[in-house]
């Protein structure tokens, strides 16, 4: 256990640190940069103030026009085809990604492609990275300055129920989602991007571009089967040191997190609190911090306003479910599970469970019998 928090400094070591051990193991698990700069496409637009992307004045972004659209395909249809039949083989054989844990799609990463993988490394990521150093010039200097963080082909399925990825943020500094499937094949989907309020849905091939601190979700699709393919991206040389940064104290606080020290978690937390209280996935880890130094209820009021901000935020709602459950508080489950959007409920297997614990009849039910609250 630590005795003191965490000075700035040694949290700005500790993420210099793992910056350059996460650019080596892009390479060793097969990634490479792009060799130089290719000609790109045309492309559209989309304003988003720089402040929701919670980085204070240390925001490397020198514009709001954050969102990039390619009015053009980036990939050819056949280029998007071959990606989708190596992925799709690989999916029915059971692979599956270890970078997301979300059960509302399917997903496989591209180091586990090695067709993609060549694909990418022998011309295509350059189209991509070409396309940010045009868009982000005050980000990046050159197209061969980019590099692969994590990459994902990820199938939206709406006859198994597997419609969407709900909001969050990414943890690199650009985003970048391809679809791969015809528009023609799905109805709904594209990305929803929180501080526009919408969704964007692009033909096959076209790129969509955003830094990885706006919040966005895959939005739900309401028929077919939809495919994408997502890369995180950051440079060479990504430099942060201001620290009234909301995204630096959270981003400290996750690290202490994973590192099992909840206490140095939650001190990072509240600061990052204290610059946005309007985050809800902060306010979802707040809560697992205090949960876990034994103080449920600071805990549950923590969940409680992550869902009055984000009432689509599983992971708060089954936290505080789960609270409430321990509690024996099963008026307030309902309650709690009434709230839910119909969607959201049934979309998530955990919530369903915490449902199936208030059924009557049921004999493994703790809501049942004696043990039921009365109205």
């Amino acid at each position: 256990m630590f005795s003191s928090p965490w000075s700035m400094a040694k949290g700005m070591q500790a993420n210099a640190a793992a910056h350059a051990a996460e650019l080596l193991a892009s390479a060793d698990i097969g990634f490479r940069r792009a060799d130089a700069a290719v000609p790109v496409v045309s492309y559209t637009t989309h304003s988003v103030g720089r402040n929701a992307l919670g980085m204070g004045s240390a925001c490397p972004f020198e514009t709001d026009e954050l969102v990039v659209a390619a009015a053009a395909p980036v990939f050819t249809q056949a280029e998007c085809c071959a990606v989708v039949d190596e992925a799709r083989s690989l999916i029915a054989e059971g692979a599956r990604s270890r970078f997301t844990m979300t059960d509302t799609n399917r997903d496989v990463a591209v180091e586990d492609m090695p067709k993609t993988l060549a694909w990418l490394n022998n011309g295509a990521f350059a189209r991509l990275t070409s396309l940010a150093a045009a868009c982000y010039p005050g980000v990046v200097d050159d197209a061969t300055d980019l590099w692969v963080y994590r990459a994902l082909v990820i199938n939206y399925d709406h006859s198994a129920q597997l419609t969407h990825q709900p909001i969050h943020r990414d943890h690199s500094l650009i985003s970048c989602v391809v679809p791969l499937s015809e528009r023609r094949e799905y109805s709904g989907g594209g990305t929803f991007i929180e501080p526009l309020g919408r969704a964007i849905a692009l033909e096959q091939g076209c790129a969509l571009l955003h830094p990885s601190a706006v919040r966005h979700a895959g939005h739900r699709i309401t028929a077919g089967e939809r495919w994408v393919l997502v890369l995180f991206l950051n440079t060479l040389a990504r430099e942060v040191t201001e620290e009234s940064d909301h995204e630096i104290w959270y981003d400290l606080g996750t690290r202490a997190h994973e590192l099992g020290v909840p206490e140095e978690a939650l001190w990072n937390y509240e600061r990052a609190e204290a610059l946005n209280p309007r985050d809800s996935l902060l306010l979802t880890n707040m809560g697992v911090a205090l949960a876990e130094l034994g103080q449920p209820r600071r805990a549950f009021v923590a969940y409680r306003r992550a869902l009055a901000i984000d009432p689509y935020n599983v992971n708060a709602r089954l936290s505080a479910g789960e609270l409430l459950l321990k509690a024996r508080r099963l008026r307030g489950l309902e309650v709690l599970l009434a709230e839910a959007p119909v969607e959201s409920l049934a979309a998530d297997v955990g919530l369903q469970r915490l449902r199936a614990k208030l059924a009557p009849g049921d004999p493994h039910c703790i809501a049942s019998n004696e043990m039921r609250i009365r109205d």
